[in-house]
């Protein structure tokens, strides 16, 4: 009988193919099948209407919520943690609520932690919920992309004049970062570009890099709200928040240059795409 891992990965999009890469690791080591719940993240999108996942990956994943929906309600599964037994039906509807409690113990339900057990279990289903940094580029680039959001990056694209610009990169809500100090350290380099590209969580980087450079892009939308601890936990829709950001990175990694001094691990996401462009631009075609 298949074993299952049903995997809801929270955080950042850097931080959610982080989780899902840990999942991936423990279905290999005990032979589960990885169920990947990305409607009960923050994004509340259904995986596979962006992405298919290449076999290389060396782990069977499903990714469909429709699918993962048959798999789990049309025959009882017992469930680990045993608080979650007769409930998966509401964990996939996002019917349960979630507690963060820190780094270390990640995420709760029921008063009891979502974490990947250290040893073998029987039950059928393991329900694990987790956030963190790491290198998310080691999942990424397994990613293919679904041809509406190609053709989304691709206009996106064309909407650049041509190559030679300059990516700036400031993330400026969640966490902060001096991007008027990034601005007059790199005014030589940043002025030499005849277009930069600022990719930003916070529209008053754009309105202040305007003041400075003749030629100043951003495609991003931002929230109608005042106030807002990051873009993926704003209100905006979620078929936006994964356009923009998916845009953003190919952006960044077909520019000529990336400049940053933002914190957080998105920005060495954008990195490793950079660093290697011909194989990430590949994936639009």
């Amino acid at each position: 009988m298949t074993k299952y891992v049903l995997v809801i990965p929270q955080g950042g999009f850097n931080d959610c193919l982080c989780v899902i890469l840990r999942a991936i690791e423990y279905c290999k080591t005990y032979n589960r099948t990885l169920l990947l719940h990305m409607l009960g993240s923050i994004y509340r999108v259904n995986f596979s209407d962006f992405f298919d996942v290449l076999p290389s990956i060396g782990c069977n994943i499903i990714y469909d919520i429709n699918i993962i929906n048959d798999i789990l309600t049309n025959k009882p599964h017992s469930v680990y943690p045993s608080c979650l037994n007769n409930l998966l039906k509401d964990v996939l509807h996002n019917n349960v609520r979630y507690r963060y409690k820190n780094v270390k113990h990640g995420y709760f339900c029921c008063n009891v932690e979502l974490s990947l057990p250290h040893d073998v279990v029987e039950e059928d289903v393991i329900v694990f919920s987790a956030d963190g940094g790491g290198i998310g580029y080691t999942l990424f680039q397994h990613l293919i992309l679904n041809e509406c959001i190609k053709q989304h990056c691709r206009q996106r694209l064309a909407l650049l004049s041509d190559d030679n610009y300059l990516c700036i990169h400031v993330r400026n809500t969640d966490y902060k970062c001096d991007y008027q100090q990034l601005y007059s350290i790199n005014k030589e380099l940043i002025d030499s570009f005849g277009m930069i590209y600022v990719a930003t969580d916070d529209y008053n980087v754009i309105e202040f890099f305007k003041t400075k450079h003749p030629n100043v892009l951003n495609f991003t939308q931002f929230p109608s709200e005042s106030k807002y601890r990051s873009l993926h936990t704003s209100n905006l829709d979620p078929i936006i928040k994964m356009n923009d950001m998916l845009c953003d990175i190919f952006i960044a990694a077909n520019s000529k240059q990336i400049l940053s001094n933002s914190a957080g691990w998105f920005i060495h996401l954008i990195r490793d795409c950079f660093d290697n462009k011909a194989f990430i631009m590949n994936k639009l075609q």
